[in-house]
């Protein structure tokens, strides 16, 4: 779902976990290669216009990204409608929100790109970006988003005892703190919803989210 909560924690975002590439082989044919989850992540995300909501929607379209409409699915239709309702504050009247939606599709398999900006005059400008699986199944190794971001991890839902556990039956977040790698960035969410989680109803979906948002340089 894309992040509700920008001017009230400034620092934080909602969110997820990497998606490896799976690559099956038989003894005498190999499967297509399939989207590694990361990669497309780093490349969509964390590129050089990563402080641009403009530059960032139009480096999506000329990388061969196809623009999609909320009602794309029904999930990402919910995952918007939640989004929508819960960006209308009386605390923040003036606060703007603009969205761009995105699918990749490769033997059958689909990402959801999702880049937003949520601007509060005279405060902040903060542009998101979202990397989402919605078929996955499992979620994964966060290992190659902590080499990505060369940031250890701050905390995983799924430690038993810590102050952030959460039953990984429902859900699974690993969080990064702000990277020096990317300066301007906010944390790094890496997200997994099981299938059949009652978390969806809240969220609007379940699978696999990777995001992050920063501020947008004043001009």
């Amino acid at each position: 779902m894309i992040d509700t909560k920008y001017l009230q924690l400034l620092a934080t975002t909602i969110g997820i976990a990497p998606f490896l590439a799976a690559c099956a082989s038989s003894s005498t044919t190999s499967a297509p290669l399939r989207m590694d989850f990361v990669q497309t992540y780093e490349r969509a995300c964390l590129n050089e216009h990563r402080l641009s909501y403009v530059d960032l929607v139009s480096d999506a379209a000329a990388s061969g990204w196809t623009p999609i409409e909320k009602t794309h699915n029904s999930e990402l239709s919910e995952m918007m409608a939640i989004s929508e309702a819960a960006m209308v504050d009386p605390e923040f009247p003036e606060m703007t929100f603009e969205v761009s939606l995105f699918s990749r599709v490769r033997d059958a398999e689909e990402f959801i790109l999702v880049i937003d900006r949520v601007t509060e005059p005279e405060i902040i400008t903060l542009t998101g970006c979202y990397l989402y699986d919605l078929d996955a199944v499992q979620t994964l190794d966060p290992s190659r988003v902590t080499a990505l971001l060369e940031h250890p991890i701050a905390y995983e839902t799924n430690v038993e005892g810590s102050d952030y556990y959460a039953d990984p039956s429902e859900i699974i977040t690993t969080v990064w703190g702000p990277p020096q790698k990317y300066p301007r960035q906010f944390d790094t969410y890496l997200t997994f919803i099981p299938p059949g989680s009652p978390l969806k109803a809240q969220t609007g979906f379940d699978g696999l989210v990777l995001k992050t948002s920063a501020s947008e340089p004043d001009e």
